[in-house]
């Protein structure tokens, strides 16, 4: 029995299958009361400002570094006749670090510290449903909430830290055809504490079907199309965003096992870069000008253990 079962209704169709390896399998989600698995979800972002002066041979940089790491239990506790899941999620292993230019804030590891408000999060529950499209909601978290005494357990136990966690980035729509060469697209907002503010399409290409497992890459770029429901929100930069010469880069990748029907893993990477040059008055033209450089990089993986 396997609990988070992303079932690919699948009977292999075309009937060149065995000549040209053509595999097709009908994306739907088909969970069954009882089954449990096991998840590690890793949330890390980034952020680095520098700043070169060649004329006067200096340079800086400060780097903010945060990163939560979760493994967890997942039972399906019930499931709803239009196919929602009412999740129960335990605590397993914790990880949370954080650091700025001055130096290490926190730094826990339940496998190494014992002790501590985080310590006393480990076997902790919760509850969370997840419907047909993949949409998170929490039912529950009084019991864990009453563990939370640091600002820290606080922080990771909000609602929106809480869905994050547990949305699978990407998944197509139910019903949707999955075979070599198929693509779907999805649209997201920047992540939380992103320099600037701006809507991301991601598109999803199953680049492999071998074995009964879907090898799907993603590719993402930002766009300035209006999203009905997805909320932009605001940048940190504000007006300073116009002076930046900006590059965002995203990528990502999933791996389904499409015999089980499960996730095996999905993982996305962000980098946005914002680079400002000006020559100072008095620098050396042949030194170059002063650079401000400002980078946003977030990290997310999912994966089953």
């Amino acid at each position: 029995m396997k609990l988070f079962r992303i079932v690919f209704t699948a009977s292999f169709v075309c009937a060149a299958v065995l000549l040209t390896g053509c595999q097709t399998a009908e994306f739907t989600m088909n969970y069954q009361p009882g089954e449990v698995d096991t998840f590690k979800v890793l949330q890390e972002t980034t952020k680095e400002v520098s700043f070169e002066q060649p004329s006067k041979e200096k340079s800086k940089l400060d780097r903010n570094v945060g990163r939560v790491e979760m493994v967890f239990d997942q039972k399906v506790d019930s499931v709803k006749p239009d196919g929602t899941a009412i999740l129960d999620i335990t605590v397993k292993e914790l990880v949370f670090f954080s650091k700025n230019s001055k130096g290490v804030n926190v730094d826990f590891n339940s496998k190494e510290d014992k002790g501590g408000t985080l310590a006393s999060l480990i076997g902790e529950s919760y509850k969370i449903s997840m419907s047909p499209d993949g949409t998170v909601e929490v039912v529950d978290k009084e019991d864990i909430m009453k563990k939370c005494r640091s600002r820290e357990a606080k922080t990771i136990f909000k609602d929106e830290y809480i869905i994050k966690r547990h949305t699978i980035r990407g998944i197509p729509k139910p019903g949707t055809a999955v075979s070599k060469g198929k693509s779907w697209v999805r649209y997201s907002s920047s992540p939380k504490g992103a320099l600037d503010a701006k809507a991301f399409k991601k598109t999803y290409n199953v680049k492999q079907m071998k074995d009964g497992t879907a090898h799907v890459k993603m590719t993402g770029s930002q766009t300035n199309k209006e999203i009905e429901g997805l909320d932009v929100g605001s940048g940190s930069m504000g007006f300073m965003a116009n002076i930046f010469d900006t590059k965002d880069t995203l990528e990502g990748s999933m791996v389904y096992d499409t015999e089980t029907g499960e996730v095996v893993k999905s993982e996305e990477h962000l980098v946005s870069e914002h680079v400002a040059a000006e020559q100072p008055k008095d620098g050396d033209p042949e030194k170059g000008p002063d650079v401000l450089t400002m980078k946003f990089i977030h990290k997310y993986s999912f994966e089953k253990i």
